[in-house]
């Protein structure tokens, strides 16, 4: 399962997928926010903009974040910052994760018992692919949903406000070695 990143309720309708970010850089074009804008700036805009303090565990967890290109669980974070004596402990970890999670700043996959987090790509409106076996994650702001929202809206009688809706399968690289 993979949450996080959807920061709108906004719906795309071209019919082809427009942004796509690998876990290494590179994009299609589009809205891609480039990890150089990923700075210290960008996070205190964003925590000002929600009224959030900002506090030293928030702001190293976002930092360790944003140098690496691979999701890490709360304990590798840890241990990161732990090795470079940044002075958080596991549980500051663990709830700066979750608020950047909720923030959409962070995504969060979820395989089994392992949670990992990861830095997001694309602003706005966006959704996942997850590779099962490595973890690789593409990011795409393809939506096309606004029919079948309705249409499930219409079904259940709810008020539909946002949604998450992300895929799981195998990348390239592992289907060669199945």
């Amino acid at each position: 399962m993979v949450r996080g990143c959807s920061r709108s309720t906004g719906h795309s309708s071209e019919p082809f997928i427009r942004n796509v970010i690998r876990h290494h850089g590179k994009s299609r074009g589009g809205r891609l926010v480039d990890r150089g804008s990923m700075d210290v700036l960008f996070f205190k805009k964003t925590f000002r903009e929600r009224r959030l303090r900002v506090s030293h565990a928030r702001l190293v967890v976002f930092q360790e974040l944003s140098r690496n290109r691979k999701a890490l669980s709360p304990r590798e974070l840890y241990q990161g910052l732990l090795r470079k004596k940044k002075g958080v402990g596991l549980t500051s970890v663990y709830r700066s994760l979750e608020l950047l999670a909720s923030l959409g700043i962070v995504f969060k996959t979820m395989s089994g018992t392992v949670t990992r987090y990861k830095l997001c790509g694309l602003a706005g409106h966006h959704h996942h692919i997850v590779c099962e076996r490595c973890g690789e994650v593409v990011e795409f702001d393809f939506c096309d949903l606004p029919h079948w929202t309705k249409r499930l809206a219409r079904m259940t009688g709810y008020q539909i406000t946002a949604h998450h809706f992300d895929f799981v399968g195998l990348c390239r690289g592992c289907q060669k070695k199945v």
